[in-house]
């Protein structure tokens, strides 16, 4: 399966824990693609 992130569930998967379990199990079982948008990494910057 695909996945697309946007900035807060991206850092929420990575460093938190507001994602429902079946979500992070989604995006870290390794059997997925995660695509991030690309403003991820400029958005908090800016916040």
């Amino acid at each position: 399966m695909n996945l697309l992130l946007d900035t807060h569930a991206f850092l929420w998967a990575v460093d938190d824990a507001r994602l429902s379990p079946a979500a992070r199990a989604a995006t870290i079982d390794g059997r997925n693609v995660v695509y991030v948008i690309a403003p991820t990494a400029w958005d908090p910057a800016i916040a």
